[in-house]
């Protein structure tokens, strides 16, 4: 195998890693602009017939990418149920209910 093959095939890989390809609906608005985290509790289009256990069986139903495990359904509703305001709010509903998404609170657009 040539040189330069080994060293386009690792280019050609390390920019299938580097790239973009979050399922997340809530974005980094450096990359894509996405919603605003501005709602009171159970209100978030996200939580699921504003009820964290409708949320919750709602997302351990799917399948596909959005297919949740039982810990994983509970965080996510938990946190998308919750009165989120500010960034104050949405790194303590994080921490609370130990939703780690690929995003990071003070990038995301508030009230």
């Amino acid at each position: 195998m040539k040189l330069s093959s080994i060293v386009a095939q690792g280019v050609f890989l390390s920019g299938i890693l580097a790239s973009g390809n979050s399922t997340d609906e809530v974005t980094n608005k450096a990359k894509v602009p996405g919603p605003v985290l501005c709602f009171e509790a159970n209100q978030s289009r996200y939580c699921h017939k504003h009820d964290v256990q409708k949320c919750v069986v709602e997302y351990k139903g799917q399948s596909g990418p959005y297919q949740r495990s039982t810990k994983d359904a509970l965080s996510y509703c938990s946190f998308f149920c919750s009165k989120i305001k500010n960034v104050d709010d949405c790194r303590d509903m994080k921490n609370k209910f130990e939703y780690f998404p690929n995003w990071y609170c003070a990038d995301v657009p508030y009230c």
